[in-house]
């Protein structure tokens, strides 16, 4: 049976290694490069999907058996169907994954043995290099035209492995139904970015982990939002474009999230600087100038890539250790980078006010007063007051600016904030305080206001989606979002890159791989790129699946109790036990199987109603 390109595989462990072969497997499914005893007796030599129109279909290959390291190279053809339509080969997208080097505790590894290579990075078609003994994962795309014609469509994928040429066979059953549009998704992805991180990337600086004073900068302030920058930034909006992010992300103030939490004095808890979009100036009678002109053109950028419809500012309450806020600003007095801390909310009052009377007018200007909310990640509610009082004086046609938040609590404040992402928690949601029945009782009163409610993964949640999480972890945020009743995920961060982030995910703190989903391409690199992550596409999928139940209960609506009967059927997984003084967690591999087998479950579930109303 067909199961949306998700594999049932009937796993052998015997110990061992095989002759050199290949065989599809789950691609919920994370393979070691030298877990010889799980590949023993595979072989699924074709992928047997069913899709709809405009989804992308997931499989992976995972090769072994070369004795000596060994060259490899994958191609596509068409895929055909029997009344000769078909599926071009470039819309089959094929990626050795590189395996990544992650630190199964937090923060960086000082001890080579927490160390584990973990597949992730879709690293292109070859050639690559197979060291000798090892596995080597080849992930496969086919992205199912929008117009595609109904039916059974064939194609190959071949692999020059070494000498040898293995081929596998894809078989896609196209059903007459079809994905919206990612513009038309109603999925709310709140992806939080970091556009600064890649222009150190490129330029080569160096963060220093607990002691950014002896970063090593080259030339970066010079380039900040300039062309190159953009230019190298460009590949990252367009992959966050597809995978549904429609939401800009922007500091008002240089390094919003300045904070001593779990290190050694108060830094950026990111490898690199949020550096200022907007400059902020302290003359020397106290007062503050401002200028937008790079954020205009950062948010026009983002505007012509399809990334359109909402810009989420960071933020008037910042991380910054102060009894009444702080912000970072330029002292013409002293010549100098200092933090302002404001003497009292009074003076907070007066110097956002100041700040909105230059902010707000922009924003009218360029049709965008609308389109903005601003931001508090994780800041005590009741200090929201504050915000919405200078907000309140700068209405545009009746409305003031909106208000969101990343909360881990709920507060009599919730229906004042046009936007709400509530903390995962681990093993219950909003920061294991409720059922997902009042999440979704909650989401539900708040969504016939107006009013937009997600849920968020962060550093000590469970299901994640670091670096070294179970990859079904991923797949697994649309389907529970669906199930809580939420309208979106939110995600910090997308690509807060580290220094060499194509070889590690480690942070100088957190979890490996919590501060980015995505990976940069090559410094050298002719023309820029960015590379995708297996957690990204399973995101992806999840999402899509989403979309579908949506479809589903609109247009049919007899579906809707079948659905609203597999929901249940989605449940959080127990947390694997927690790494003494870690937030990292100790995962075994017959877990990984459980979880991967609800998901295929749930999957399968839904392309039987999916059959049932086309008959």
């Amino acid at each position: 049976m067909r199961i949306f390109g998700l594999l049932l595989v009937s796993w052998m462990m015997v110990a061992g290694w095989a002759v050199a072969a290949g065989s599809f497997i789950d691609p919920t499914l994370s393979l070691r490069p030298t877990a010889h005893e799980r590949v023993n007796g595979l072989d699924q030599r074709v992928l047997q999907a069913t899709a709809w129109r405009g989804e992308r279909v997931n499989g992976q290959i995972v090769l072994w058996g070369a004795d000596a390291a060994v060259q490899a190279r994958a191609v596509a053809s068409d895929l055909e169907s029997t009344d000769g339509h078909r599926i071009g080969a470039g819309l089959v997208r094929l990626d050795f994954l590189k395996f990544i080097e992650m630190n199964t505790r937090d923060g960086y590894a000082a001890d080579p043995s927490h160390v584990e290579r973990v597949p992730d990075m879709l690293n292109g078609s070859g050639p690559v290099t197979v060291p000798a003994g090892e596995l080597q994962p080849l992930w496969v795309g086919v992205d199912v035209p929008r117009d595609a014609e109904p039916g059974l469509y064939r194609g190959k994928v071949a692999v020059r492995y070494g000498s040898q040429r293995h081929v596998f066979g894809l078989e896609i059953e196209v059903l007459p139904l079809t994905v919206p549009a990612v513009e038309d998704w109603a999925f709310d992805v709140d992806y939080w970015m970091h556009p600064q991180a890649t222009l150190h990337y490129y330029l080569g600086c160096k963060g220093r982990g607990q002691d950014p004073a002896g970063d090593e900068h080259m030339g970066c302030s010079e380039l900040l939002w300039s062309d190159q920058h953009l230019a190298w930034y460009r590949p990252t909006l367009e992959l966050l474009r597809d995978v549904g992010v429609k939401t800009i992300t922007v500091n008002l103030v240089k390094d919003p999230w300045r904070s001593a939490y779990r290190m050694q004095r108060e830094q950026q808890q990111t490898n690199y600087s949020y550096d200022e979009l907007i400059k902020w100036r302290r003359k020397a009678d106290g007062s503050f100038s401002f200028d937008f002109r790079h954020f205009e053109k950062y948010v026009r950028f983002c505007m012509e890539l399809g990334i359109d419809r909402e810009i989420e500012c960071f933020s008037m309450l910042p991380w910054i250790h102060s009894q009444f806020s702080a912000v970072t600003c330029y002292d013409e007095a002293s010549g100098q980078e200092v933090i302002h801390y404001f003497e009292s909310w009074e003076e907070y009052d007066q110097v956002w006010t100041s700040f909105m009377e230059a902010f707000v007018p922009v924003l009218v200007k360029n049709g965008w007063f609308d389109k903005t909310r601003i931001g508090a990640d994780e800041r005590g509610l009741g200090n929201m007051g504050h915000v919405e009082k200078v907000l309140n004086k700068f209405k545009h046609e009746g409305k003031a600016l909106r208000i969101s938040a990343a909360a881990n609590k709920t507060h009599a404040f919730d229906d004042r904030l046009y936007y709400i992402s509530m903390h995962g928690g681990i093993s219950k949601i909003v920061n294991d305080q409720w059922t997902d029945a009042q999440f979704a009782e909650w989401a539900q009163r708040r969504r016939a206001k107006g009013l937009k409610s997600t849920w968020y993964t962060c550093t000590g949640t469970y299901p994640g989606n670091f670096g070294n999480s179970r990859p079904a972890e991923s797949l697994f945020i649309g389907w529970y979002s669906a199930k809580i009743g939420a309208d979106g995920y939110l995600r910090w961060a997308v690509d807060s890159w580290n220094d060499e982030p194509t070889v590690t995910t480690d942070h100088k703190v957190f979890e490996t791989g919590d501060t980015f989903q995505i990976y940069p391409g090559d410094r050298d690199a002719a023309v820029p790129f960015t590379r995708s992550s297996v957690r990204l596409e399973l995101f992806r999928q999840g999402v899509v699946d989403y979309e579908k139940m949506r479809v589903l209960k609109e247009q049919f609506p007899q579906a809707r109790e079948a659905i609203a009967e597999l929901l249940q059927t989605i449940e959080r997984p127990q947390r694997p036990p927690q790494i003494e003084g870690n937030s990292s967690l100790r995962y075994a591999p017959e877990t990984e199987r459980d979880f991967s087998a609800m998901l295929v479950r749930a999957r399968l579930r839904l392309l039987e109603i999916t059959r049932d109303v086309l008959r």
